[in-house]
């Protein structure tokens, strides 16, 4: 039997007593809690923005990137020298957040800036045991964020963001050169190659892209409107993707809810609601009576002037050269005053089939077809099915002369 001093002894597990506590503090200090996520890093203090930062999610699919919308779950303080560390248990094993920062006068913490040159945002994935560290500025957090360590899918969400910039560069060079800045106001529509441009790389992005939530706000980004009119099979793709990515995801029904036939345009291979029209001729324009291997249904307005110059530039050439192979055009105008719609007609020497009801926007065969902006068109097969929308320009007349070639 081995003895022991007891003075020792005392000694002994004293020491150890020290360690252990010493060893417990340091260990606390330097990890996260089992079943949390780390986000952490730098973010260069501005005056004009406030010395504290806002974790947000959004709780339903429409409310991503929603303003005023989305809930805040923590506010986080920066130090003087814009440090940062937060700390969250997701309900999920998987959710999304965002990383929000607010100009000094801002009383509201979860507001999305006007200005997308400023986007005060950044995209997160959270979950259990992850750990995201990140640098960037108050004054531009989205576009001068960079991850110093971060998950596949908070960097996809990055790089969808990033997509952005070229929009965002374009309305910062309006706002400033705008003589009036209190009442300046910025919308892409209209600008044909800032829209085109920046909705082709999201459309490539959600084509590519294989990870759920980035595809989820890639969408939002996409369509804010959740109204998805403008090449509708894609989007239709795009949510069967997700679906079959994550089938029990609860954003499934929510999303599933825009895309109800009611809510669509004309699909690919649909037969064009039946319409009955006071005539150019002074008859009736049915959709019945479209004869034609290749039939063109047109939507414009007199007072539409890119509606007008598709009908110089573009159409009536086409139909010059291809009206006795079986090309067909139907002109669909949206206006309210017979004599204006009549003169136009002639002096854009556009003489082919032509239709109105003379209701303007309430028309109801455009509230049938669910279209927002005009010119918009429809190319039907001969047998009244859809199989083209929204051809315009050069990329119609490539598809005519193609149709035609064959």
């Amino acid at each position: 039997m081995l003895y022991h001093n007891s003075s020792q002894l005392k000694g002994t597990l004293a020491f150890y007593l020290l360690l252990l506590i010493f060893t417990i503090g340091c260990t606390t200090g330097n990890t996260q809690s089992k079943g949390t996520a780390m986000v952490k890093g730098v973010i260069t203090p501005n005056d004009a923005w406030k010395k504290e930062v806002y974790l947000v999610k959004p709780e339903y699919y429409s409310k991503i990137l929603a303003d005023y919308e989305m809930k805040v779950v923590q506010t986080i303080p920066l130090d003087e020298k814009g440090q940062f560390q937060l700390e969250i248990a997701p309900e999920n094993e998987s959710q999304l957040y965002f990383l929000l920062i607010q100009k000094t006068n801002q009383k509201f913490d979860n507001y999305l800036t006007s200005f997308p040159w400023e986007d005060n945002y950044i995209a997160l994935h959270l979950f259990p045991g992850n750990v995201i560290e990140l640098q960037s500025q108050a004054e531009s957090l989205s576009f001068s964020n960079r991850f110093l360590q971060a998950d596949p899918t908070t960097a996809s969400l990055q790089q969808l963001h990033n997509l952005r910039q070229p929009l965002a560069d374009f309305i910062k060079d309006e706002y400033e050169n705008a003589e009036d800045k209190n009442s300046f106001s910025f919308n892409i529509h209209g600008n044909e190659a800032i829209e085109e441009t920046y909705h082709q790389a999201i459309d490539a992005f959600l084509d590519t892209c294989s990870q759920v939530l980035p595809l989820f706000t890639g969408l939002r980004m996409r369509e804010p409107d959740n109204e998805f009119m403008d090449n509708p099979e894609f989007f239709i793709g795009i949510k069967d993707k997700i679906k079959k990515l994550a089938p029990n995801h609860p954003w499934n029904d929510q999303l599933a809810t825009y895309f109800q036939a009611d809510k669509l345009p004309l699909l690919k291979g649909e037969s064009m609601p039946s319409f009955t029209l006071p005539s150019y001729k002074g008859d009736s324009l049915r959709l019945v009576d479209l004869k034609g291997k290749l039939i063109l249904v047109d939507f414009w307005a007199s007072w539409c002037a890119p509606c007008r110059k598709e009908t110089r530039n573009t159409l009536v050439p086409l139909y010059e050269k291809y009206k006795d192979k079986g090309f067909e055009i139907a002109g669909i105008s949206i206006d309210a005053d017979e004599e204006v719609w009549r003169k136009a007609i002639e002096k854009d020497q556009a003489f082919w089939l032509h239709g109105c009801d003379f209701m303007g926007d309430e028309s109801p065969i455009r509230e049938s077809l669910r279209f927002v902006y005009i010119p918009s068109s429809y190319l039907l097969d001969e047998n009244g099915k859809l199989i083209a929308r929204n051809l315009h320009g050069e990329e119609l007349i490539q598809y005519v002369d193609a149709f035609f070639s064959e």
